[in-house]
């Protein structure tokens, strides 16, 4: 009997501490391997360099074409068929490259998708850049 009584009195609950420094060590070495790295990126000095070539002093004015919706296509303001629009876009491709105009393309709302995929073909095939309001 007094094996019992004093099996139970020496009976003492602890927690198990295993999980706990586990997770500790992890931490630890955790926070030994990021802080060098840490310390050292405040430590360098960037060069302040660009590799863009500087805006040219007469950049070409862009050419406005707009399609109406009856498909009629206007170079600036001014009318043209298929055949003025390609002669006027022969012009533009024969610029040179750094003074060769982009085009600005608008459209009406109910234009036909048809006509706008003409004449985008035609400016794409002339090595032209398009700006579209909306993209």
């Amino acid at each position: 009997m007094r094996y019992g009584t004093q099996r139970a009195t020496s009976l003492m609950a602890a927690p198990n501490l295993a999980p706990l420094v586990d997770v500790l060590l992890v931490l630890l070495a955790l926070v030994i391997t990021t802080l060098p790295m840490a310390q050292a990126t405040g430590l360098l000095a960037f060069q302040q360099r660009t590799s863009c070539p500087p805006w040219p002093a007469s950049s070409p004015q862009p050419i406005n074409l707009r399609i109406d919706a009856a498909g009629a296509v206007f170079w600036n303001g001014q009318p043209l068929d298929a055949a003025a629009l390609q002669r006027h876009l022969v012009q533009a491709q024969q610029m040179p490259q750094q003074h060769r105009p982009w085009v600005h393309l608008a459209t009406a709302d109910d234009t036909d998708y048809g006509d706008m995929a003409r004449v985008l073909l035609a400016v794409s095939q002339h090595g032209l850049r398009v700006d579209a309001p909306g993209y």
